[in-house]
């Protein structure tokens, strides 16, 4: 009933707004029509209300098809089915994801300073080719402040590049010194 009720408002609204056109204009019907059918189209109360009723009818029941706009079918309830095109509820395909392993490496940009730099960390089971996802670590390696990373804008990035390698580049704007912790996201 509610959507009956929403159909009746959605109807009577557009018609309002044909009406305020001078498209459609509710009341009597025209004994005459102008020429190419430009003149308003009058419909009377009844004519509405069984438009109305027809279209609420209709709505709630119509599901849409390949070729026909509807109604979206009931879901069963649940969150984990999603609508397909053919207006079937169905479980996403590819069965769920794999894990992520995280591993913490330090590394050391030396004493000089530097605005990148390129290491290898051994990451055992790691084969070519493999997903990794780099990040700074907040935990800093010992005689580290924690306000040092938020001096130093550090942009990492990683992929696996043979066996039980992961090859991490690093780079700045601003200089890069001593040692920092990198984490290394591994999908499974």
């Amino acid at each position: 009933m509610a959507n009956e009720t929403w159909v009746m408002r959605e109807i009577e609204r557009r018609l309002r707004y044909l009406e305020s056109l001078g498209l459609v204009s509710v009341g009597l019907h025209a004994s005459t029509h102008v020429a190419g059918g430009t003149d308003p189209l009058i419909l009377s109360q009844s004519q509405i209300t069984n438009l109305v009723t027809d279209l609420a009818a209709k709505a709630s029941t119509a599901v849409f098809t390949s070729v026909a706009n509807g109604l979206a079918p009931l879901s069963g309830g649940g969150t984990t089915n999603f609508l397909r095109a053919d207006g079937t509820w169905a479980a996403p395909g590819g069965g769920g994801g794999g894990s992520v392993t995280m591993y913490t490496t330090a590394v050391d940009f030396g004493s000089t300073g530097v605005r990148s730099k390129t290491f290898d960390a051994a990451v055992v089971g790691v084969t070519s080719g493999q997903k990794v996802v780099a990040q700074l670590s907040a935990n800093m390696p010992a005689g580290v402040a924690l306000d040092e990373l938020e001096m130093d804008p550090i942009v990492v990035a990683a992929h696996a590049t043979a066996v039980d390698t992961v090859r991490i580049i690093a780079a700045s704007t601003g200089w890069l010194r001593g040692q920092r912790n990198i984490n290394l996201l591994v999908s499974s």
